[in-house]
């Protein structure tokens, strides 16, 4: 069951929240754990023991951790990162299953609870957090609308929440309308994410799927840039709209909005692209790995390393197979070229930063989404054909009919990779006009999913 799912959307969804308010306060926590349970069982029912063996094996640990003693927080992320990269391992070497859905995202967030118990910031004399216990804890661990793919919500954020808090209003009118307005900014930040989901990344998706089945050596080049274009927008629509959609299930829960992408493709380099796409998963390695080694504070070869470091854990948590070695090392190597000229003065214009996003980045796609080097050079023979001998039977045709086809799709893509359109939304939203579009992008969206199906968000996968 995934979040496009119109069995979540119309069963799971309503009834949780039915549930969830007419529960009091205290409660809420505990029908927050239960229903992310039962989420994950529909989701993973085999794999469901290794989610609460771990989140109990963390809460245990987690007191200790809060003590101070570094031998503890030592052997409770390690065995952390040994089942994480174990699942890794199997999953890649023998079969899927080995990695449940969503480990990797929920392992991050258990070693950050842990490293946040020992840096201080959970304190108090329990181990948990003042007003806090054990069963928030694993709540905080098994909250479903961010179980499966992140983001990597901080414990500090979770506290936050405004559902676990005793209202101060006394008037039962005022809470209802804070509820009724909270369940409406979440709504509008789960349909905006479905939209990008089904009806841009769900659409575009056949045109790569085609190209994969036709053979890299039968598209003409043309084709072959349309296709990664389209790539691109894709992984990004895909993974946005869901980061969407799992912070709109929290705004209706009570908790603080967490971005995860801030308009990537308006950056003007590829290490702000990156600072803007993922930002929970990048803020962890900052804040857990980059820093703690040094971060940029001890020279140039140090911060080198410590970026490389950063880059190959990046590489593994994505997996293990060439491609994303070659992409995160395509993505080192130009965050180090552009760190070297800003080190020596030179700085970079800022049209030169715009062709690194959207030139290059384009092409770290390629890696990523091809793991076999020998299928990926036959891609770049096709996007650079003078690099040698591309031979194969080429249709002439292949990109008119591909842009004939998904060329609306593709125009619609690229127009909300403004800032100004989110922008214009954003001040609108209140809008009768704007409510309107919205129910009928969501009415579009179940249309879409009743006659094709409830497509796999692409980073379930990790």
């Amino acid at each position: 069951m995934s979040f496009t799912d119109l069995n979540f959307v119309f069963r799971f969804l309503p009834v949780f929240l039915l549930l969830y308010y007419i529960f009091p306060v205290s409660f809420r926590p505990y029908v927050l754990a239960a229903g992310s349970l039962v989420f994950y069982a529909f989701a993973d029912p085999r794999c469901l023991p290794v989610l609460i063996m771990m989140g109990i094996w963390n809460c245990i640990m987690a007191p200790a951790c809060a003590k101070k003693d570094k031998a503890a927080l030592c052997f409770g992320v390690g065995l952390d990162i040994v089942l994480l990269c174990a699942a890794k391992i199997l999953a890649a070497t023998y079969d899927p299953v080995f990695l449940p859905v969503g480990m990797s995202f929920y392992t991050f967030r258990m070693i950050a609870f842990l490293a946040d118990s020992y840096r201080g910031k959970i304190p108090s004399s329990d181990g948990w957090g003042g007003g806090t216990s054990f069963a928030d804890a694993l709540c905080y661990f098994f909250m479903f609308p961010q179980l499966a793919m992140g983001p990597i919500m901080r414990f500090s954020d979770y506290r936050k929440c405004a559902a676990f808090r005793t209202p101060v209003v006394i008037k039962k009118s005022v809470r209802f309308r804070n509820l009724i307005q909270r369940l409406e900014n979440g709504m509008t930040f789960f349909i905006a994410g479905m939209a990008f989901k089904v009806l841009l990344a769900d659409h575009l998706e056949p045109l790569w799927q085609s190209l994969n089945t036709a053979g890299y050596e039968s598209i003409s080049t043309p084709l072959a840039w349309l296709g990664i274009a389209s790539r691109s927008m894709q992984i990004y629509y895909d993974f946005m709209g869901y980061s969407l959609m799992a912070a709109g299930l929290g705004v209706m829960l009570g908790f603080p909005f967490v971005k995860n992408f801030d308009q990537p493709y308006a950056a003007g380099s590829v290490s702000e692209f990156y600072r803007r796409w993922h930002m929970t998963l990048g803020s962890f390695f900052r804040d857990y790995v980059y820093i703690p080694m040094g971060g940029s504070r001890c020279g140039w070869a140090r911060t080198a390393a410590n970026l490389a470091f950063v880059w190959l854990l990046t590489g593994i948590w994505h997996g293990i197979t060439p491609g994303f070695f070659i992409w995160s090392g395509s993505l080192l190597l130009l965050i180090l070229v552009e760190k070297a000229l800003d080190e020596r003065g030179l700085k970079r214009k800022k049209v030169i930063g715009r062709i690194n996003v959207l030139f290059f980045i384009p092409l770290t796609w390629c890696a990523f989404s091809i793991d076999a080097p020998g299928r990926l050079a036959a891609y770049f023979l096709r996007l650079f054909p003078i690099l040698g001998d591309s031979a194969g039977i080429v249709y002439r045709g292949d990109f008119k009919a591909a842009l004939e086809e998904y060329g609306i799709y593709l125009f619609f893509s690229l127009v909300f990779l403004f800032p100004q359109v989110y922008h214009y939304f954003g001040k609108k939203r209140r809008k009768p006009a704007v409510t309107v579009l919205f129910i009928v992008l969501f009415a579009l969206c179940v249309i879409s999913v009743k006659r094709t199906g409830s497509n796999p968000f692409m980073y379930a996968g990790f």
